[in-house]
């Protein structure tokens, strides 16, 4: 299936139905992630948003192709500007098993996007679980997200402070095992 069906299908139609429907045709007719990737930037708004979510939905059920593909989607974030975009590529990247190559690029840039104000709420929530997968198997890097994490006061939005204190006790249960 062309990138640009795609695109017409989801500017039609961008129901979950839809959305499963053309999952489905994509796993069973492949999906090209370096086609998709390099036909977004000349999508219109808001199709290309509506891309970025099918590919967070598409990534949620082929793990597997989601992170064998991930630069590809970290070149895309990186790159990205639009809030909406944002929220759904940090989610893909939640989704993943985040590559030593990358690791390191990925937490840094996630720790920011959690803490930036800047952002939306959702935003900051994807980033914080993509910063918490990367740091698990790593007592310091668990201990510095733990002091971010619990750093968030009264100013910061009651969900994404919940978030943070969950994820902290996940971290912190993680590190007594």
């Amino acid at each position: 299936m062309l990138q640009r069906e795609i695109a017409d299908i989801l500017a039609f139609d961008r129901s979950k139905k839809s959305v499963n429907q053309l999952i489905l045709k994509l796993e069973k007719d492949g999906f090209d992630f370096h086609d998709f990737f390099e036909v977004l930037p000349s999508i219109e708004f808001p199709t290309r948003w509506y891309m970025t979510w099918m590919l967070t939905h598409y990534v949620e059920r082929n793990k597997e192709e989601g992170t064998a593909h991930q630069g590809l989607i970290w070149n895309v974030l990186t790159q990205c500007d639009n809030q909406s975009m944002l929220r759904d590529l940090w989610r893909t990247m939640s989704l993943i098993e985040v590559n030593e190559e990358l690791a390191g690029e990925v937490y840094d840039a996630a720790t920011k996007a959690t803490m930036s104000s800047i952002n939306a709420i959702a935003v900051r929530a994807h980033s914080m679980f993509t910063a918490a997968n990367i740091a698990m198997p790593y007592p310091e890097l668990r201990s510095e997200l733990i002091l971010i994490l619990k750093g968030f006061n009264e100013d910061t939005s009651a969900g994404l402070r919940a978030r943070a204190r969950n994820l902290s006790k996940k971290l912190e249960a993680q590190g007594k095992t």
